[in-house]
């Protein structure tokens, strides 16, 4: 266990941030959805570089949000992502891939709501994050297992719209690019490092809102 593991409970102190600093909050939202993963791509001993794919995965979560002037709104959020993993290519070509890799993220975004645009019921939106995200993952070829435990940098781009079901409840339907800076892939038996990943991902977002 590394010290990266104590970092989580402070990337959930920041999704409770408003309400600790006694900020009311106007609106609280969930989300389900799917994650696309970019593939792992790193330099191998031999000649011929590694490539680790992963399946498609799935990601749960929820924000905190405050309105402010000029159609701008704030939020803290907390995220959970999961995928498997898939295929690994290497010197003697594909073979199976097996683990997860796990996301916790802890992020601040900032959103501007396109009210002018006459759609009844419906309000599209643009964001952006930072934040912070702790990757946790054991991925095992037929000839050796691997590990990723860290706490890195994390950032997003969100696009999304906003329609309202009633005068408090609103169905939200989002893109998010989500990325972080640099992790390490490491040996787990020699605990080698093997290559560096950034956690790349599209993800595709369902979920409600429920305003104050």
């Amino acid at each position: 266990m590394t010290i990266s593991r104590y970092l989580l409970p402070l990337l959930l102190a920041s999704f409770f941030a408003f309400p600790a600093m006694g900020q009311r909050f106007d609106y609280l939202s969930i989300y389900s959805g799917g994650v696309f993963l970019s593939d792992y791509r790193g330099a191998a001993p031999g000649p011929v570089n590694q490539i680790g794919s992963f399946s498609d995965g799935w990601l749960l979560g929820g924000a905190i949000g405050k309105n402010l002037c000029n159609c701008n709104r704030i939020e803290a959020e907390f995220f959970y992502r999961n995928n498997g993993g898939d295929t690994w290519t290497g010197a003697f070509g594909p073979v199976p891939w097996d683990g997860r890799l796990n996301s916790f993220s802890s992020m601040g975004n900032l959103l501007h709501d396109f009210r002018g645009f006459g759609w009844r019921h419906v309000t599209p939106y643009i964001g952006a994050g930072c934040g912070a995200a702790y990757l946790d993952g054991e991925l095992a070829s037929p000839s050796t297992s691997y590990t990723i435990d860290e706490t890195v940098f994390a950032y997003q781009g969100i696009l999304g719209a906003k329609t309202q079901l009633t005068c408090r409840l609103s169905l939200l339907t989002e893109y998010r690019y989500f990325g972080t800076s640099k992790t390490h892939l490491v040996e787990e038996i020699s605990d080698d490092e093997v290559g560096t990943f950034g956690y790349d991902s599209h993800n595709v977002l369902v979920g409600l809102s429920l305003s104050r």
